[in-house]
């Protein structure tokens, strides 16, 4: 096993698995799930208009963090917990290699990434997190796995807050999300787990408690299951993908491979 950490993010965005040109290497080939600004799954690419001129093919459904772009990250891609010790998620990986549709088990070893550990680390340690790798980031590295997790912060980019049609600052800091904005509020180092949680579900419901439960519930998982851990680090090893997440991830538009 290796050694690799977590950070988290949401920022709407289109996944870039759901673009064919990264998922070259896939036995059987699939691709990943996108979603209009109201949830509803819709095709990842189209036929280009004249498809014997055009080199790939096809034209990508536009992600909607660019300029007039209608693609979202679907919201049934949250994290869910199986029991108390396993949960599965979907994650960003590194932008070197083919990384698309791999999964991951991650071991919590109790530690943080940045400092001593928080009491927050530490009950997170002996839980397992299988990941599905649905984006790729070349600011993600080596041994980091970026959930994606409601409310984790939008990061770079954000169509999330247009989705939601709320203020950016609602969503909390943009490196680090609701999370980070607790870390500000309760004086994070000499904080209790109870206190960490609590303030984690209390901006979980203000923010998603009227939106969707889906949203919701992947925020509130951060809160329950991963123990508001921070950065926590970890031991990995790729494995075979769960049918859940698998279900998750595969588009209902598109079965078979694109010739490209």
């Amino acid at each position: 096993m290796h050694k690799g950490w977590t950070s988290r993010y949401w920022d709407g965005c289109k996944p870039s698995c759901s673009w064919p040109e990264k998922n070259q290497s896939l036995q059987p080939w699939t691709i990943c799930r996108n979603c209009d600004i109201n949830d509803k799954e819709i095709e990842a690419f189209v036929p280009h208009p004249n498809w014997s001129e055009y080199y790939q093919g096809y034209l990508g459904t536009k992600s909607a963090c660019d300029s007039d772009g209608i693609a979202y990250t679907c919201w049934d891609m949250a994290p869910i917990a199986i029991n108390d010790t396993l949960a599965y998620a979907f994650a960003a990986t590194p932008g070197d290699g083919d990384q698309c549709g791999k999964c991951f088990q991650l071991q919590f070893d109790g530690d943080w990434k940045d400092a001593e550990a928080r009491v927050t680390h530490k009950a997170l340690k002996g839980k397992t997190l299988i990941v599905m790798s649905s984006n790729i980031g070349h600011d993600v590295a080596g041994g980091q796995f970026d959930v994606l997790i409601p409310g984790g912060g939008v990061g770079a980019f954000d169509s999330f807050s247009k989705q939601l049609s709320v203020s950016s600052e609602v969503l909390g800091a943009r490196m680090g999300g609701l999370l980070t904005k607790c870390d500000e509020e309760i004086q994070g180092w000499t904080a209790t787990l109870d206190q960490w949680q609590t303030c984690l579900r209390n901006k979980c419901n203000s923010v998603f408690g009227s939106k969707s439960k889906l949203l919701l519930d992947g925020c509130l998982w951060q809160a329950n299951w991963f123990m508001a851990a921070n950065n926590p680090t970890l031991l990995y090893k790729e494995v075979e993908c769960p049918q859940y997440l698998l279900d998750k991830y595969k588009s209902t538009f598109h079965t078979e491979k694109p010739k490209l």
